[in-house]
């Protein structure tokens, strides 16, 4: 699983989806704040609390959680990312910018 849209709700479905037994994320794509900034906020999260998981920045493109490598990038075009060399299957787009069918029609071709 990738995960487009690293705010509240990107946050949210990356705790939720981590815990799920048979989901694996491999990649988070976020246009704000690097993965420094990304590993950080899973883990505190001001509503929702401290998440139990270990979660530390080890380069510009990953972080980990327990040790698990996450690949990171920084791409504003989502359709640049490159979800199936990540091995990703599924992307939870959780930037709220996509709407309708003909909006998300280059995400679903592209990737």
């Amino acid at each position: 699983v990738g995960i487009n849209g690293f705010g509240r709700i990107g946050r949210l479905t990356f705790r939720y989806a981590w815990e799920m037994e048979g989901i694996e994320i491999v990649a988070v794509n976020e246009i704000v704040g690097g993965a420094e900034t990304a590993a950080y906020l899973v883990q505190f999260d001001s509503v929702h609390g401290t998440w139990s998981r270990k979660c530390e920045s080890t380069s510009a493109t990953a972080f980990t959680v327990d040790g698990k490598e996450v690949a990171f990038s920084e791409e504003k075009d989502f359709t640049k990312v490159d979800w199936k060399g990540m091995g990703v299957e599924i992307v939870a787009d959780c930037t709220g910018k996509f709407l309708s069918s003909e909006v998300l029609m280059p995400y679903i071709n592209e990737c």
